[in-house]
């Protein structure tokens, strides 16, 4: 996407390799099953998202570390295939690069029906190479800091301390343009938010402007507790109304919309809810952007809040979910960037998300230039 002038954005954070392994079924103990699919890409928020953020027509500068492996010599040669410039890659001090492995099952259409994905942290600290940038001559457009960053402690404070070079902060040089900084928390954890990633996610939050983050993301960030999760659980299910047979079929099937259009109301009340909070915990976010998978996305902006938008997903068929957080992410803050307003924008990142869900792989299912500029043009109209 360009306009009367080509965007420059960093991407702070983690620059990893996904292994991807297909099969049928997940095999039992001590049984062997035959994978249907293997794959090794850069993989990570930070290479998917610049990744997307380049084929967009930005200029794009990922500030992260690889080991000096395999894996490290690809992730570099990709990037810079992208026209991706990378800064100071290689790790002084430790060889292995951040690599997760993602384990999914396969419906016999090929469909992803479960995942599981394990990581192996390695590389990642970028805090020297803030040593050598004069922010003066960075002026980014928009800093993207990679909430995955925050699940360890050496990279984290890289990652901090670099931000606030390039943004000119703390009695650093100050760019010549003002920087937006973003956020997508990328939390990996299950349905407890350990505090010291509480601790550092509030860190990272006070220097953003613009937050994109899953509902789970949401509720966990802003507290939002079990019981209000379940704070519909007072209505009929639709089992129980199934087993009522003194009900007459025309009022059953009344109650059950009711009692579902009931359910999502109170469910989109919820998100409200936190988006609420987070807005007031953090009186710098100017935009917050909740995405809500196949029910679509949530909007609003701290100076209207009375106005939140609810977007519907883009239809789509489903093969694999992989990476359509970190499209999402990349097509949304581009499309701000270039002035579109924030429903504009996140109706745009929900078509880039439905192409990437649309084919298996997270970064190699990354929309090529042609097929952006077929999105891009139908926001430009």
């Amino acid at each position: 996407m360009q306009s009367s002038q080509q965007k420059k954005i960093a991407v702070l954070g983690v620059p990893a390799v996904d292994v991807v392994l297909q099969f049928s079924r997940f095999p039992g103990p001590g049984e062997h099953q035959s994978l249907t699919g293997l794959e090794t890409t850069p993989g990570g928020p930070a290479c998917n998202i610049a990744t997307a953020l380049a084929r967009l027509g930005a200029r794009v500068h990922i500030y992260g570390k690889v080991g000096r492996d395999i894996y490290g010599g690809k992730i570099i040669e990709d990037m810079e295939e992208e026209g991706i410039k990378l800064t100071d890659p290689l790790d002084p001090e430790i060889d292995t690069t951040t690599t997760v492995f993602n384990l999914v099952e396969q419906t016999a259409e090929g469909k992803e029906k479960s995942q599981r994905s394990f990581s192996r942290f390695g590389a990642g600290d970028p805090s020297e190479i803030g040593e050598s940038i004069d922010a003066s001559t960075g002026d980014f457009d928009l800093i993207f800091l990679d909430g995955i960053a925050a699940m360890a402690k050496r990279t984290f404070q890289g990652v901090m301390d670099l931000a606030d070079n390039l943004a000119g902060k703390e009695g650093k040089k100050r760019p010549a343009k003002s920087s937006m900084l973003a956020c997508n928390p990328n939390l990996r954890i299950g349905e407890e938010l350990p505090p010291v990633i509480e601790s550092r996610m509030a860190e990272i939050f006070s220097r953003c402007q613009l937050l994109v983050m899953n509902e789970k993301e949401a509720y966990l960030l802003s507290g939002i507790s079990g019981a209000d999760l379940e704070s519909d659980s007072n209505l009929e299910s639709d089992s129980d109304l199934e087993k009522n047979a003194d009900l007459e079929s025309d009022i059953e099937v009344k109650s059950k919309n009711e009692g579902e259009k009931e359910r999502i109301a109170m469910r989109k009340a919820v998100v409200e809810k936190a988006a609420e909070r987070l807005l007031t915990e953090y009186p710098g976010v100017q935009q917050l952007v909740i995405t809500r998978g196949g029910k679509g996305a949530f909007l609003i902006s701290a100076g209207e809040r009375d106005n939140p938008v609810f977007l519907e997903a883009s239809s789509t068929e489903t093969v694999d979910t992989s990476g359509a957080g970190d499209i999402f992410t990349a097509a949304l803050m581009l499309a701000r960037l270039e002035g579109k307003s924030l429903k504009e924008a996140g109706l745009f990142a929900g078509d880039a998300a439905a192409r990437v869900v649309s084919r298996p792989g997270a970064w190699s299912a990354i929309p090529d230039r042609q097929q952006f500029q077929q999105l891009l043009n139908t926001i430009k109209k």
